[in-house]
């Protein structure tokens, strides 16, 4: 069986890629499908199909679908060429946004051309898992099930529709920023540090409650002098380890970033060793938790001690 999770993750394809899905048998699933050159055909009923079959990766988990591979008891059996001069990508791409409403952002289209020769292509369409429904031009809407694209129930049009309103948040990258700095021969010598820990909402809802607990071990905070860090956010301290809990204090918007968590600091060149430690950031939030480790050494790395 092929490694397909890095067949997903690519961003180019050849003709190596779909040779490669034959010779290891790689199998249709809730994710993956193959189609012969004659599933695109310029009929309504096959151009139907095509929206049918893309909206339903977009409306389950994204996946691919190959035009060009046929398949045999669903597995890749062999490459069925589609005449490229005649189903051009953009005559792909304008049948699928014609046909599925909304638009599925991020969907991308990849021609492999067979020794240049754009009579023999395959296309590979990479769809993203959305986060909107998506409606046929049939007035459907199609999921994933196992091999097959199927025509959902009320209810579970209802179940998508709460999945993708749904709140999601994101621990972001921890922020270091520097103020105060002291140079000795162009050389830093001291600066003082502000570390923040940003959360952001991705989702298109709105989050009321949310909250941020952060582990901090006991020996930066006994061995930092001069650190501001908030201690009437202090919760606990267990297995070494000071955790703060910080509440929201306002709704957080769709695209919006919040920091919960500050600590500043003195630090001097000889101060290397208290970098030896790492913050554990946990995110509490609506729908599910979050939960992120900030290593400090690379962190005082990156503050230009020798520049």
């Amino acid at each position: 069986m092929p490694n397909l999770p890095n067949f997903f993750e690519k961003d180019d394809y050849n003709i190596d890629d779909i040779k490669l899905l034959i010779q290891q048998e790689a199998e249709e699933s809730i994710n993956i499908d193959f189609k012969s050159s004659g599933s695109l055909d310029k009929s309504d009923n096959k151009k139907k199909e095509i929206g049918k079959d893309i909206s339903s990766f977009a409306n389950s988990d994204g996946g691919i679908i190959v035009y060009g591979l046929s398949e045999k008891d669903h597995k890749a059996s062999e490459i069925d060429f589609v005449e490229g001069n005649v189903y051009t990508k953009e005559w792909l791409e304008q049948v699928i946004s014609s046909k599925i409403s909304p638009r599925i952002n991020n969907l991308k289209i990849y021609p492999i051309r067979f020794e240049g020769d754009i009579s023999k292509s395959v296309y590979i369409v990479k769809i993203p898992k959305s986060n909107s429904v998506h409606m046929n031009t049939d007035k459907k809407y199609y999921r994933r099930y196992n091999f097959e694209s199927v025509a959902m129930e009320e209810y579970e049009v209802s179940n998508l529709y709460s999945r993708v309103n749904a709140t999601e948040l994101d621990l972001e990258e921890l922020e270091v920023r520097t103020k105060n700095s002291v140079k000795t021969a162009q050389k830093l010598t001291s600066t003082r540090v502000v570390l923040r820990i940003a959360i952001r909402n991705t989702s298109r809802s709105l989050e009321k409650d949310y909250k941020l607990e952060v582990q901090v071990p006991k020996t930066f905070f006994r061995n930092v002098i001069g650190m501001t860090q908030g201690d009437q956010h202090k919760v606990n301290s267990e297995n070494g380890m000071d955790i703060y809990s910080i509440p929201n204090k306002s709704t957080l918007f769709p695209g919006e970033k919040d920091y919960l968590f500050t600590i500043e600091f003195p630090v001097n060149r000889i101060d290397e060793g208290i970098f030896n430690e790492s913050l554990t950031a946990i995110l509490y939030y609506t729908n599910g938790t979050k939960v992120k480790e900030f290593n400090l050494r690379s962190t005082f790395d990156t503050l230009g001690w020798n520049t």
